[in-house]
């Protein structure tokens, strides 16, 4: 799909705004998107196995179609794995597909969710799609829902998520796409260190990769 991009004011959108998005594209694009990006693979996933694997209980926050999920259960079947997605459809299709899984049709501020889990993942920038006033209340959330000792670990990308060749270099910006528009904030490494420290989080290092030119990727690993 065409993309462009547009620079707005830190204030005038919140995660809430981008559900639109969610709504209007298909599970082939979405598909086509990871591809695009690299993620097809769920490589980052594999790149993380020795948390996944050392976990007896994941909770993924935001897991759209099932990417992560699908390789989580492969690299760690005896797990018990909790997914959080607010959009229905998907919500339902990750019922059916992956039937194992306790499926949450939810808003991550708004769950009346109290289990306790050894991992959580963030991944492919769904941390970015929440307002720099929001991200804070993510990482509040998760660490009221980590068990002790336990594992967050969150995934954002320096660059235009729908494409690879658009880069941004300031920190809010919109991903305009034939499916609607997708707000982000893309904080600076200090501050997202920040926000987990503040809300009482270990942070214990990042780890960047590259999947294709232009496009690296960040895993930020804190522990309870």
């Amino acid at each position: 799909c065409e993309t462009m991009t547009e620079i707005v004011s830190a204030e005038a959108w919140s995660n809430k705004d981008n559900a639109a998005f969610y709504e209007n594209i298909d599970i082939e694009s979405f598909e086509h998107m990871a591809s695009i990006v690299g993620l097809s693979e769920a490589l980052d996933v594999k790149s993380i196995g020795s948390y996944v694997q050392g976990a007896s209980s994941i909770l993924e926050i935001g897991s759209g179609y099932g990417r992560v999920v699908k390789m989580v259960a492969e690299l760690n079947p005896a797990a018990a794995i909790t997914c959080i997605e607010r959009n229905i459809f998907y919500s339902n299709y990750l019922k059916t597909k992956y039937p194992f899984a306790h499926i949450l049709n939810e808003d991550v501020f708004e769950m009346a969710l109290t289990d306790q889990f050894d991992l959580i993942l963030m991944m492919w920038s769904t941390i970015c799609e929440f307002s720099k006033k929001e991200q804070p209340r993510v990482f509040n959330v998760a660490q009221r829902l980590l068990s002790e000792n336990g594992f967050l670990i969150v995934d954002f990308s320096r660059c235009g998520e729908l494409h690879p060749h658009i880069v941004v270099h300031e920190k809010n910006y919109i991903v305009k796409t034939t499916f609607g528009q997708d707000y982000a904030y893309i904080p600076g490494d200090d501050e997202f260190i920040t926000f987990g420290k503040n809300e009482g989080l270990h942070f214990l290092k990042k780890k960047e990769f590259s999947l294709m030119p232009n496009l690296s990727r960040n895993l930020f690993i804190f522990q309870k």
